[in-house]
Parts: C-alpha cells; structure tokens; sequence
C-alpha cells in the first residue's frame, strides 16, 4: 500500500499508477513531494483532475455540452464531448500532475506510456493541479494526438530501465518551446476544440439546462471531497441517479457512512438562493444531509457560504410547496433559522469527512 505520508519513496521498481484512466509511468526521484500529510493516489488525483477539466469546459462553452464518460475505462479517452445535437465528438486523454518542482517553477513535466489509439478527434490535455488550493494551473497544454511525438520525447528511466514519453513545458505564457502553440487558458477550453462553435446570448458561463447544472455541482463537490480525504474514505455515486441520493461516503476502517443530496442554485435576481427537494424521494435519517450551494454568473465563482444540514433539520424547517421542499434564504442573511447551517465553501470536503468521523465516533461510544 501506498505510504501515508510519503509518495515518493524509493522503490526497487518503476511504480505504475492510474491516471485519467490510463496506465503511466510516475518516477520515483520525479514524484511531486508532500511535506506532511495524506495524499490522494493516483486514481484520485486523476479523478480529481478530470473533474476540474469538466467545470472548466461547462464554464467555457458558450450553450450546453454533452459530456461522455467511459462505462469500461480501458480504451485511453476519458472523456467525450460535443455541443449539445451537433454529434461533433471530440475526445480528451487527460494527463495531469501536481507540480511544479521546485527548481522549474514554471515548468509542466508528465511521464507517461505511449497512445493506444490516436486518432484526429482525440487530443491529450495536458495539466498542473495545485493541490492545496484544488484548482488547476494556467494554462492547459491541448496537443492533437497526432501531433504527441513531435511535442513528447522518448525518455528511459535512469532507475527503473524502462521506456516512456515525457512532455515538458514552459507554463509562461512568453515561451517559445515546442509545445507553447498549444497552450490553452481556462476560459478558451470549450472554444478551442469547437473554433465555430457561436456563443449564445443569454448563456453567462454555466449552461441553464438543469441536468448539466446539477452534475456541475456534484462534480465540484467530488473534487473538493477528495482534495480533503484523509484515504479512509470511498466516494461513491449512484446508478441509476432516482432516489435523491447523490453521493454516499464510506470509511474503509469504521464502516461509518454518510450521504448527500446536493442542491445547486444560479439565480441572482433576488440575491436569494432557492432549492427544492422532490417529496417523493426525501426520506429523513440521521446519517442523510443536504448540501445547498449557489454559483453566481456574474463573478463566475461559486458564493463563499455553503448551507450544510441534516435531512431531520431541513424536513423540520422547510415550507411545504406542493410536491416540493422548499429552501430558500438571503445569500448573505446571518440571522435568519437557517443560518446556523452555513460553512464557509472553501470547507465544504472537510466539513463532510468530519462528519463521518463524528459518526464513527458515536457508534464506538
């Protein structure tokens, strides 16, 4: 098993780990250290990364996108978009690390095994993720994967003997390597793979269809769980998505659980934050809670005060509106029956793994 507080111990062999989906190589003496502390694995930190990618092409895309996941994650693409009725498909590998060395502060340098299938349609993004803010860096490097061998350079392991690419790049935006034509800023994503993709008005960032909103939330709430994990906790989804449940969170060692319905809002008219709760799928139990977070258009941000409660709390204090639950209070209210519940955002992860330990706790008293 992977050691808790160090990932970058020497080993007699090349460790392999999984990112994004696909099998690549990470060096032990090119690792990126942690000074203290758990950190996530390699799987995780490619799901982590995976899902910053998707809130930045939702946030880039100028109308509503369709975003494919792989049911069986062996063929090497991650992800598959097209703006939504075009069927323009287009294909993302991503390779992700959470540099930057120390002595390149600006530098972007992956290890990984060669493309499976490259075609005209998939490209390799290339990403830096800092972990202590969970956010990626910018930019992105977007390479046609086709055009991986003339960026990418052949590279032998001096430790463990075997062959892999690498690709280094300068993050500056005044570079003039060989992959700076490549460089990609956040808020070009979306654009960059669709150049006469219009956009439309009315649409400020985040798509109004309110199944992609709603998954937009639960995959912000995916990367801000695992950022703060401790390794004790699985994070799981549901399939298919019918009973109001949207995440349940596990401890591998305590059996404790938890689970969340996440609630998102994106109206700013009112300065009022609003969510309803279907009747027929809310089922109080002192282990289930709410999660109520709003995303505000005209900072492209999300608001810095989350709500957090029990579904007993929240049946107690919601008004009735027909087959609905009804929430709703001022974005900035402190005095109101729900401000008890509110936790500054940046939290949201944390206050979740906490409770779950407040669980464990209980049930060995």
């Amino acid at each position: 098993g992977q050691d808790p507080q160090r990932f970058d111990r020497p080993a007699r062999h090349h460790p392999a780990r999984r990112l994004g989906g696909v099998e690549f190589d990470v060096c032990p003496l090119t690792a990126p250290r942690l000074a203290r502390g758990w950190r996530p694995g390699g799987m995780q930190l490619g799901y982590l990364i995976e899902n910053r990618i998707d809130e930045v092409y939702v946030l880039s895309a100028p109308g509503p996108l369709e975003t494919y996941v792989p049911v069986h994650d062996t063929g090497g693409f991650d992800r598959a978009r097209t703006p939504f009725g075009a069927y323009d498909h287009k294909l993302d590998q991503v390779k992700g690390t959470t540099g930057p060395f120390s002595s390149h502060p600006v530098e972007l340098r992956i290890n990984f095994n060669a493309l499976a299938h490259p075609n005209p349609d998939l490209a390799v993004v290339f990403a830096g993720f800092d972990l202590a803010a969970s956010r990626l860096r910018e930019p992105l490097f977007v390479v046609p994967s086709e055009d991986v061998p003339d960026v990418c350079t052949r590279h032998r392991c001096a430790t463990c003997g075997r062959t892999h690419w690498q690709f280094v790049a300068n993050m500056s935006g005044h570079s003039r390597d060989r992959a700076s034509r490549y460089q990609v800023g956040l808020a070009e994503l979306a654009p960059s793979r669709w150049p006469s993709w219009k956009p439309r008005l009315g649409l400020l960032g985040l798509s109004t269809v309110l199944t992609e909103v709603g998954t937009f939330f639960e995959r912000q709430f995916d990367a801000d769980f695992l950022a703060a994990s401790t390794g004790d906790e699985v994070l799981m989804a549901p399939a298919p998505d019918l009973f109001g449940r949207d995440r349940l969170v596990l401890s591998k060692t305590t059996r404790a659980w938890v689970s969340l319905a996440i609630k998102g809002s994106t109206a700013t008219s009112k300065q009022v934050i609003e969510a309803n709760v279907p009747r027929r799928t809310f089922l109080a139990h002192p282990r289930h809670y709410l999660l109520i977070q709003h995303y505000e258009r005209d900072r492209s941000a999300f608001h810095p005060w989350t709500w957090l409660m029990s579904s007993g709390d929240f049946q107690s204090l919601a008004t009735g509106r027909a087959q609905y639950l009804h929430f709703a209070t001022s974005l900035n209210a402190t005095d109101n029956r729900w401000a008890p519940f509110r936790i500054p955002t940046a939290s949201v992860g944390a206050a979740v793994r906490d409770l779950m330990r407040t669980r464990a706790a209980r049930r060995a008293a």
